[in-house]
């Protein structure tokens, strides 16, 4: 056999072409064509530098490879050195005729998107960065433990908490109103360096109403699935502009706005008065008045 990267090879030029063939949960395939009758001899050094979370870093392989046969046909089978733990070129292979390698990276970061360049090295000299990159985004993973809780301080307004698995560029938040006088709200929330608390406001949604929430990650243009729906409610408000107007000396009606948002209807409480006028009033919505007769003068 022929052992690549001898003292008298020729040096090859960037490699003519990389394509990033398939992308699935953690293993990728890219493509690398060399014009192999300008050199003899290839190997490559391949870079994967993250976007997320561990920008700045990168991981470089350095792939060898050597003719052999199989099957009776002569190709390149190529072997790598294994970086970051477990992340490694899983295998790699090209032809002599024609110039295309193709390389399977395995154990990629779930959510993560990386920049791949490729080198050609032949007898030691490494072929000037290729200008070829290419993105690699691997599709992140759902979301986990969502809770939800209505502001204290806001009637339009739930505040959504998550827990994330793996890395992600962002998470989109949804909530689905569950009535029919109200409107859906999306919102996005990036995770700037992947360590921050996963908390997030939902803003201008529609008092007393419900709303159905999930949550899910999203890397370039991946998307993971929906995390599990989680029910809130939005604080209700009360009406407006409430009036007193006496009727007779034992007699008084009630008055009001209708209340913004979403509700069933009112419930009135008159806490001084006697017998069944102090009892609870169940209204529906739409009333926006209501007499009390009977009451004790003064």
């Amino acid at each position: 056999y022929l052992l690549l990267g001898t003292t008298t090879a020729q040096a090859c030029p960037s490699p003519s072409s990389l394509a990033v063939a398939s992308v699935t949960e953690t293993l990728a395939t890219v493509t690398v064509t060399v014009q192999q009758d300008q050199c003899d001899n290839v190997n490559f050094t391949m870079t994967l530098e993250p976007q997320y979370c561990y920008s700045g870093s990168s991981y470089v392989f350095t792939v060898q490879c050597e003719l052999s046969e199989f099957l009776g046909t002569s190709i390149y089978a190529c072997t790598s050195d294994e970086v970051s733990g477990s992340l490694r070129v899983k295998s790699c292979f090209g032809f002599p005729s024609g110039g295309v390698y193709t390389c399977e990276i395995e154990n990629l970061d779930r959510g993560q998107s990386y920049t791949l360049g490729v080198a050609t090295v032949s007898a030691g000299i490494e072929s000037l960065p290729s200008t070829l990159d290419q993105g690699v985004v691997t599709e992140p993973v759902m979301p986990v433990n969502l809770t939800a809780m209505s502001s204290q301080t806001s009637t339009t307004s739930i505040t959504v908490a998550w827990d994330a698995v793996g890395v992600a560029e962002e998470f989109l938040i949804t909530a689905t109103c569950q009535h029919a006088d109200c409107e859906d709200k999306t919102s996005n929330f990036t995770w700037n360096d992947c360590q921050q608390d996963t908390t997030h406001t939902i803003r201008d949604l529609t008092p007393g109403a419900f709303y159905s929430v999930v949550v899910k990650a999203q890397s370039g243009s991946k998307e993971s699935a929906d995390s599990a729906a989680i029910m809130e409610q939005t604080v209700p408000v009360p009406p407006s502009n409430i009036t007193f107007d006496l009727v007779n000396v034992t007699s008084l009606v009630v008055s009001w706005e209708e209340a913004a948002g979403v509700h069933d209807g009112y419930n009135l409480s008159c806490i001084q008065c006697e017998g069944e006028q102090g009892l609870d009033i169940s209204l529906s919505r739409g009333e926006s008045t209501y007499r009390y007769d009977g009451l004790t003068r003064g």
